[in-house]
């Protein structure tokens, strides 16, 4: 049987033998419970039985003694002795038989009410009929020897209305002798069954006190036995759990041992998936950024190339005069020296060309300061022939001095890009007055001091539908053969990932050198700066208000319309 009860335990899973055990509780508290309440309704039952059906009928049958002693009988002897008058006699012993009347109805109303009624009364005697055995039936019975004190006070009755009348009727002589010969016996006789009654209702509350009392004996042996019971099935049903959560914590360890080795096993692979992944990614993001700088140097070299067509001009033209002078025979040596000066001046200013560019490409190996107004005029002035061809105007707006921590050249990359790809929307559109407006300026954000930087073109802004895609790497609105659009999205990783600060971009309604609020595209470039003299030349002011000035704060353009 225990092997059985073994099995099926061991067969429930943790959960459900809680639920066994938290049931059996309830159930064994709810039936200690209820045989305590049923405890103390015995209590409160016996209380009530004992003061019912026997306290208050023996106080009324007291009360009607007295009365049959006290009221009547003295009375009669006053009133045989002359002591009292007549009709005194007659109020007192009309009054005694009012009394006697009333205890005697409220002795047999206290009889009806003290049998308990209800289903607690019903489940009382029930109860106590179960574990104590009632008394003798005839203990408890007493309507014959009701029946018979009754009709004894009925014949007093009746007697002292014949006494009244005689002594009414001033019979002294009669009266005495009925009152001696047949009303004295017969309110003896009334006492003693009224003795009878009392007697009989002390037998049985001495009775049903027994009865009670060894109701109480077993019931509180059942109590104590359901408690034993209730604590040693708690016990062994912890007991069992605690067995179960043992093996369940010895399962969970294995199983936890296992999982363990597994994603060691899986962290090792991931962990060598993710540095290919990050060598991978960071190739990707060499090639790219190799594929923007060779995209910048294709766009710089075309640069050279405009930038050089003028003095190569101007050098074939002193070459051929050497030849015209020389056939005409008017070739001197002040001429010479002459020509030799202008060419060697020429040649200077096409070396110092090749200088600016070559030092635009030269990478920089280590981070370090240098004055934001330089680098951005430097920029601009390398691009500022190549946007004349195309009949567009650029404008550099600064105000204070700032110095930024970084690479000089990759800044001036990212500034390169964006101009470009202005550029590139000028020359598609059908704007007259082409314009790219250039702000640079240091702004707060709470303690920090940061550069703004914003490039702005009259180009009619940046369609809705690719606004956000336009930093994705290798998107481009242009034909394969005109972009790779990689441009914007190296610039978004050079500003955010080497130097620290944030590129984003937005449509807006600004003047650009009138009066007229045209749709213009707002690129936006916000670094950490440090306000220093010593990290290059002096910046100039050129009387134009930056877009985020002074220390109101980086809140972007005036006339600003998202």
């Amino acid at each position: 049987m225990r092997a059985h009860i073994q099995r099926f335990f061991d067969r429930l899973s943790l959960g459900a033998k809680t639920r066994l055990m938290i049931a059996v509780m309830i159930v064994a508290t709810l039936a200690a419970g209820g045989l305590s309440h049923l405890l103390l309704a015995a209590l409160k039952q016996d209380y009530e039985a004992l003061y019912g059906q026997h306290t208050l009928p023996i106080i009324e049958l007291e009360w009607i003694k007295e009365a049959y002693a006290i009221n009547v009988l003295d009375t009669l002897r006053d009133m045989e002795q002359g002591v009292l008058k007549t009709d005194q006699g007659q109020e007192v012993i009309a009054l005694a038989r009012s009394l006697i009347d009333r205890h005697w109805q409220s002795y047999q109303s206290t009889l009806e009410r003290a049998v308990p009624t209800g289903v607690l009364g019903l489940l009382y005697r029930e109860t106590l009929d179960l574990f104590a055995p009632s008394p003798p039936e005839a203990l408890f019975d007493s309507t014959h020897l009701i029946a018979q004190t009754e009709m004894r006070i009925d014949r007093v009755d009746h007697l002292l209305q014949l006494v009244s009348q005689k002594f009414l009727q001033k019979e002294t002589e009669a009266a005495t002798a009925l009152f001696h010969g047949d009303l004295y016996p017969a309110i003896k006789s009334a006492e003693t069954h009224l003795g009878q009654l009392i007697d009989h209702h002390l037998e049985s509350a001495t009775a049903q006190r027994a009865q009670t009392e060894q109701f109480y004996q077993i019931a509180t042996r059942i109590l104590v036995a359901m408690v034993v019971a209730i604590v040693a099935i708690a016990l062994w049903v912890a007991l069992i759990i605690t067995g179960s959560i043992r093996t369940l914590h010895r399962q969970l360890e294995e199983e936890v041992e296992t999982k363990t080795r597994a994603l060691r096993d899986l962290n090792a692979q991931l962990g060598r998936r993710i540095e290919r992944e990050v060598k991978s990614s960071l190739e990707k993001d060499r090639i790219m950024y190799q594929q923007s700088r060779m995209a910048a140097m294709g766009e710089m070299i075309a640069n050279i190339a405009h930038q050089w067509r003028q003095p190569l001009n101007a050098l074939s033209l002193l070459i051929q005069s050497f030849g015209t002078k020389h056939d005409r025979g008017t070739l001197d040596g002040a001429f010479v020296h002459k020509q030799v000066t202008s060419g060697l001046r020429i040649a200077a200013q096409m070396s110092e060309t090749i200088e600016n560019f070559r030092n635009f490409f030269h990478p920089n190996r280590k981070a370090q300061m240098f004055n934001l107004h330089s680098a951005t005029r430097e920029a601009v002035r390398l691009i500022e022939a190549y946007l004349a061809q195309d009949h567009i105007r650029i404008t550099l707006y600064e105000r204070g001095e700032l110095c930024l921590e970084g690479f000089s050249n990759e800044y001036a990359q990212v500034l390169l890009n964006l101009i470009n790809n202005a550029r590139d929307v000028l020359v598609e559109s059908d704007q007259p007055n082409r314009q790219i407006a250039i702000y640079a300026s240091g702004c707060h954000q709470g303690a920090q001091l940061s550069a703004r930087i914003q490039v702005i073109d009259n180009g009619g802004g940046v369609p809705e539908t690719i606004r956000d895609r336009i930093f994705e790497p290798y998107f481009t609105t242009k034909h394969q053969s005109q972009g790779t659009g990689i441009g914007l999205y190296m610039s978004k990783q050079i500003v955010e990932q080497q130097m620290g600060g944030s590129l984003s971009v937005k449509n807006i309604w600004h003047k650009m050198g009138g009066n007229k609020m045209q749709r213009c595209a707002l690129f936006s470039i916000t670094l950490p700066a440090a306000k220093r003299r010593d990290c290059g030349s002096e910046a100039t002011d050129g009387g134009n208000a930056s877009l985020c000035g002074g220390r109101g704060g980086c809140q972007g353009a005036d006339h600003a319309d998202p």
